[in-house]
């Protein structure tokens, strides 16, 4: 069984790295030592996350997965 990195993008402002993943995860490493930022709970889908944006003022992301699921995240 292996994890697919399925979507990535960059915040605007921070020097972050975002990633969705095959497994419905979305991760967030800092681009200055490779750390990652959190560690979620729990999945934020249940499959594939092909797509997550951060909006141009980097406060709020946007993903969505395959299983016609959008969710609006609160990045403050």
């Amino acid at each position: 069984d292996s994890t697919v990195c399925s979507s990535i993008t960059f915040h605007p402002h921070k020097l972050l790295l975002c990633g969705g993943f095959s497994t419905g995860v979305i991760y967030c490493w800092y681009l200055t030592n490779s750390k990652l930022v959190q560690t979620p709970d729990k999945e934020a889908y249940f499959n594939v996350v092909p797509a997550y944006s951060i909006t141009p003022c980097g406060l709020k992301g946007v993903s969505c997965g395959r299983d016609a699921v959008c969710v609006v995240w609160d990045l403050t």
